[in-house]
């Protein structure tokens, strides 16, 4: 009987570690998330380094024979209808590779961002509530509603609906992950048994 004790009372400390671990991440993540909203001017080009490496190539050489269809594909994928289609989708005007590949950049960020932030809401709030699952997207999109309504308040920065939208898409896609693992109970019964 003092086993059974024991051990139920060694998950339950588990249990709570894991709580406060995964409560402690999402406030982290969510105060670098913040960190960077309130930042009145991000840096406009984020493909400098890729374009270094370019031109570093062309006056040397090193890579242009192992690159030449990889440089080859990369431009033929900015130039796609699915890129031509995120740019209609974002009302801007399509201003060559250089700005698909800063725009395309842009929005993975948000879209990777927002689904850690998915998957860290999930951990933190599982155990908590009868729906994980819905709770968690609607958190991710205040967290993201919230974030643009600040930055539309900054100078240089804008505000749109629309990465909003690519912010919850990337949470609905690590809650679609989750629940398609194992019916998410492969992920939860991992980090509950492990104390990590």
């Amino acid at each position: 009987m003092d086993h059974l004790t024991n051990q139920r009372s060694s998950a339950e400390t588990r249990t709570t570690n894991n709580l406060r671990t995964y409560l402690l991440l999402l406030i982290i993540w969510i105060l670098i998330l913040f960190t960077f909203s309130f930042q009145s001017r991000l840096p406009l080009d984020v493909t400098y380094p890729v374009k270094e490496v370019i031109r570093y190539d062309n006056e040397l050489g090193f890579l242009s024979s192992q690159t030449a269809y990889l440089k080859q594909w990369v431009s033929l994928a900015l130039e796609s209808q699915p890129v031509q289609l995120l740019y209609l989708f974002y009302g801007l005007e399509y201003k060559g590779k250089w700005s698909a590949l800063n725009l395309l950049y842009r929005k993975l960020g948000h879209f990777t961002v927002y689904g850690i932030l998915a998957l860290l809401i999930y951990f933190t709030i599982w155990r908590q509530t009868a729906s994980p699952y819905l709770w968690t997207l609607l958190l991710s999109l205040s967290i993201a509603l919230m974030d643009e309504w600040i930055q539309y308040y900054l100078p240089g920065r804008s505000s749109r609906i629309q990465d909003v939208l690519v912010d919850g898409l990337g949470a609905a896609s690590v809650l679609l992950v989750i629940r398609l693992t194992s019916n998410g109970r492969f992920i939860q019964k991992k980090y509950s048994e492990s104390g990590s």
